[in-house]
């Protein structure tokens, strides 16, 4: 994937995704997933804080699985942090890596 969706549907849910210029400052954060609102915020200008799109891409997938893991009904394993990160790694590495 070569770039992060403005939405995406997940089990019945309509996720948009947005980005916001104050997050990092605000949340020390690189993304956020808000379940309620269905809405996934991504810090951004990612180019002028000197951060690759492959690290944005890679928080992307942190927050859709984040989103995911809510929707499957799994709320604690969606607020677990390090499963969610191993897991949008290595999703991230499967789009950088695969072959046709």
């Amino acid at each position: 994937m070569k770039k992060i969706p403005k939405s995406y549907a997940i089990l019945g849910h309509d996720i948009c995704v947005q980005t916001n210029d104050t997050l990092l400052s605000e949340n020390e954060a690189w993304g956020r997933a808000n379940f309620h609102t269905g809405i996934i915020e991504l810090q951004t200008p990612f180019k002028s804080l000197n951060v690759s799109e492959a690290h944005k891409m890679s928080t992307f997938w942190h927050e859709y699985y984040h989103m995911a893991l809510y929707h499957l009904g799994h709320t604690e394993l969606a607020l677990t942090e390090h499963l969610v990160d191993q897991l949008g790694n290595a999703m991230h590495q499967f789009h950088q890596t695969k072959q046709f």
